[in-house]
């Protein structure tokens, strides 16, 4: 867990964030994280929790060891989303569970991440670096 959602993200960013230092003075760096990280415990992920928590360490390290060269570092927290990985639980009461406990009483879409994901690279979001904004329906505030 740790070397795919950590790991992976520091060497990606490190690589990412030589290029924009070298080349561009300006870039935009948005990592993925989990609601799990920071809002909301959920039993059995004890691994992906973890190493999603130490997503929010390196964002904001990076966020301000590279707000001088215009480059910005934001994480998304994201909720539980309709994928894939999630369809296993479609018809089945942990479904209903999930859904139950979040105020907007369904699984979010993945074209929902990307809205906010898209956000943050944007121009839009020039003067926000080390923040993270959670999509997740309400789930981590229910």
């Amino acid at each position: 867990m740790v070397g795919l959602h950590l790991r992976a993200a520091f060497l990606l960013s490190q690589a990412v964030g030589r290029h924009m230092v070298a080349q561009q003075h300006s870039g935009s760096i948005v990592l993925i994280g989990s609601m799990t990280s920071q809002r909301a415990g959920v039993a059995d992920v004890v691994g992906y929790a973890a190493a999603k928590s130490g997503l929010l360490g390196l964002m904001r390290t990076l966020a301000v060891e590279w707000a001088e060269y215009g480059i910005r570092v934001n994480t998304v927290l994201i909720g539980f989303v309709a994928t894939a990985m999630t369809a296993d639980v479609d018809a089945t009461p942990a479904r209903h569970a999930l859904t139950a406990r979040a105020p907007m009483r369904r699984l979010g879409a993945p074209e929902e991440i990307g809205d906010g994901v898209l956000f943050l690279a944007s121009d839009s979001a020039r003067f926000v670096t080390g923040e993270t904004l959670t999509i997740d329906g309400g789930w981590s505030i229910a």
